[in-house]
């Protein structure tokens, strides 16, 4: 009886009777082999092509090695195609040009290494695995967490006394239609209110405004800007979106973050992007906020209703606030410029931020600056042509920044008004009002004080 080898290790198997006198020699082979089972380490080096793994009877080969080291140059995902049989093997992708590899037979399921990473996967025989894709207790890193894809935290993530870095890129595929954002398919993160969107065609600082049937994912959503933009592939600033976060040390976040629920840090909290809070902002400390600060030309070129800042023009605190605007008459248009007409003075300036909303067709709605052509004219920039003049022409709403806070200067001592209203104004119901004059009411501007409310001019 021949002689045979082992399906996984191909290592020989004597028969019996055979190799009299010379069977020690090939008994020593097999350690070897085991040995390079166990703990063998291969470089095999990959060269724009699928690379396929040595596999011999009795010698040694590439195949049998424990660790394999994958090198070379690759323009693209290319596979390490090893022998349908059962093995464990550690792959460290270390090729350049920054492709992920797989790992496999010449059929079945593989596995994806990313650029630069080692993992521990494993063959049946007819599919590959990835040998780690849980942890049965505590899981401890010492170095640097890098996540490519979604992380879902379902309890507390605890950070000592280092640093918490978090920075997940959103890929989708959508499109935009009007201020509707449909998106048809997810590559990685999540989607989120107040997350910055970009991409092919879509406007400048274009952002998520609230949550139609998506909710992170596949879905539709409102974004701020009206525009059309085709499907294509749709980025959203990178963002985390945690549950809870508990650090007793540092936590740094790169990109935007949406914290659905609670947020406690011990130390310093760093965000170069947008936070967005779902529920109230508790401040427990003896401490200081520092909000934003800057110029009067560094404010926001499309404000919204609710920021707050200070200005280091004016030495004030400001809010930006929104008001009905002027009764349109008519929107037309050429190409891509919409000329609005008012029934009456607007009192806008060139500049002015101003939203529209229920005119059709939907390219004339959204948020825009705007340039003051008359005292009931003013143009703006659409995104899209859209083809007809408006019917209906809907409504809008322009906003200005106010002193907020009411702070008294020269070391509270003097309270400062300004000298001119240039949007229209109505004071609230039950409220009274006093300003220091010369106070002018520019062209068509109306004030409104309710019955019963008093302004006083001194």
């Amino acid at each position: 009886m021949a002689s045979t080898y082992s399906t996984s290790l191909k290592v020989q198997l004597i028969a019996t009777g055979e190799q009299s006198g010379i069977w020690g020699n090939t008994t020593d082979t097999n350690w070897n082999l085991m040995e390079q089972a166990v703990a063998g380490v291969q470089t095999i080096t990959m060269t724009n092509a699928n690379y396929t793994l040595s596999n011999l009877n009795g010698v040694s080969d590439e195949a049998r090695n424990m660790v394999l080291i994958v090198q070379g140059t690759n323009s693209a995902i290319y596979q390490v195609i090893a022998p349908l049989v059962p093995k464990l093997y550690v792959v460290s992708n270390q090729t350049s040009g920054g492709y992920a590899i797989t790992i496999g037979g010449i059929s079945g399921a593989y596995v994806t290494v990313p650029n630069g990473s080692t993992t521990l996967v494993y063959g049946d025989g007819v599919n590959f695995y990835a040998a780690q894709t849980g942890s049965a207790g505590n899981w401890s890193v010492g170095g640097n967490l890098s996540v490519t894809g979604n992380s879902t935290l379902t309890g507390t993530l605890s950070a000592g006394a280092g640093a918490l870095s978090v920075n997940i890129p959103t890929v989708v595929t959508g499109s935009i239609s009007g201020t509707t954002l449909t998106v048809s398919a997810v590559t990685s993160g999540t989607l989120f209110v107040g997350q910055i969107l970009s991409g092919t065609g879509v406007t400048a600082n274009t952002t998520i405004t609230a949550l139609g049937s998506g909710s992170g994912g596949v879905g539709t959503y409102t974004v701020s800007t009206s525009q059309t933009v085709a499907s294509t592939t749709i980025t959203g600033a990178s963002a985390a979106l945690l549950s809870n976060l508990l650090t007793s040390g540092n936590a740094a976040i790169t990109g935007n973050a949406a914290i659905t629920g609670t947020l406690s840090t011990t130390g310093n909290t760093t965000l170069t992007g947008m936070l967005t809070v779902a529920s109230d902002a508790t401040f427990s400390g003896t401490g200081e906020i520092i909000l934003p600060n800057g110029t009067t030309a560094q404010r926001s070129a499309l404000p919204t209703s609710g920021m707050i800042r200070y200005n280091n023009t004016t030495s004030a605190f400001e809010g930006y606030t929104s008001a009905p605007g002027a009764t349109i008459s008519s929107i037309t248009y050429a190409t891509t410029t919409a000329t609005l007409t008012t029934s009456s003075v607007h009192g806008l300036t060139t500049g002015a931020v101003v939203t529209i909303s229920g005119a059709s067709p939907s390219a004339y709605n959204g948020t825009y600056s705007i340039t003051v052509t008359s005292t009931t004219q003013f143009t703006y920039t659409m995104a899209s042509n859209p083809g007809s003049n408006a019917s209906p022409v809907g409504s809008y709403v322009s906003g200005y920044w106010g002193a907020v806070g009411s702070g008294a200067q020269a070391q509270g001592v003097v309270y400062e008004n300004g000298q001119t209203i240039s949007a229209n104004y109505t004071m609230t119901s039950g409220k009274n009002g006093e300003s220091v004059g010369p106070i002018t009411v520019s062209s068509g501007i109306v004030v409104t004080i309710p019955a019963g409310s008093r302004w006083v001019i001194l």
